[in-house]
């Protein structure tokens, strides 16, 4: 418990610094000779960004994916260790595996969307992520080396759903015309905490 709140603490403070120190830096340059403050551009960004439901929509896709990512990569030790009983040698060769094939996933994602559109890729990979999420469910003890065939599925899925949402977010902001700092800056903020409230339930239950 106590060390979700250091976690969801540390996380805000750090973002809230980061983004004071970009404002900062962007309150001394002009834009075309005018001095026209960051800090005003970044509440007119707001107020556009608040009347769109895709940013909605999107934000939700970012938080999801990267909650999925931050979970499954601070609880897989455990689970190969304490669920699965697995060798500590596991949690090295595991999380290369995963690694690898998401590199993997990550470059695949320019040519799945080519011959898929963007939406269905998106949805394929949740499917293989939640076949995954099934998988690490009913893997018995006995045949805990199987568990390779669902990081496989995990690792491919989460690359493709968090690097379509990237995507999809970058398109909000040229569509939109608005700042990337503060599209990026809410999402960020708003993510720790969300990753902060998740990690505290699921240290408690």
């Amino acid at each position: 418990s106590i060390a979700s709140y250091i976690v969801s603490g540390v996380g805000v403070v750090c973002t809230i610094i980061f983004h004071w120190s970009v404002w900062r830096i962007q309150e001394t340059k002009s834009n075309d000779g005018d001095k026209i403050t960051s800090e005003r551009s970044t509440v007119q960004d707001f107020k556009t960004l608040i009347k769109s439901p895709n940013f909605y929509l999107l934000g939700f896709l970012y938080f999801v994916c990267r909650s999925e990512l931050s979970l499954y990569n601070v609880y897989q030790v455990f689970y190969f260790e304490q669920t699965l009983l697995m060798p500590k040698e596991a949690a090295a060769y595991l999380p290369f595996i995963y690694l690898s094939f998401a590199g993997i996933g990550s470059i695949a994602v320019k040519k799945l969307t080519k011959k898929l559109t963007p939406p269905v890729t998106f949805g394929l990979a949740l499917l293989l992520t939640s076949a995954a999420g099934i998988g690490f469910c009913l893997i018995p003890v006995e045949y805990g080396n199987v568990v390779v065939l669902p990081i496989i599925l995990v690792s491919v899925g989460s690359a493709i759903m968090y690097t379509l949402s990237l995507s999809f977010t970058s398109a909000l902001i040229v569509n939109l015309k608005v700042s990337d700092v503060t599209v990026w800056g809410v999402f960020n903020f708003v993510d720790r905490i969300i990753f902060g409230v998740i990690f505290m339930a699921v240290q408690e239950f």
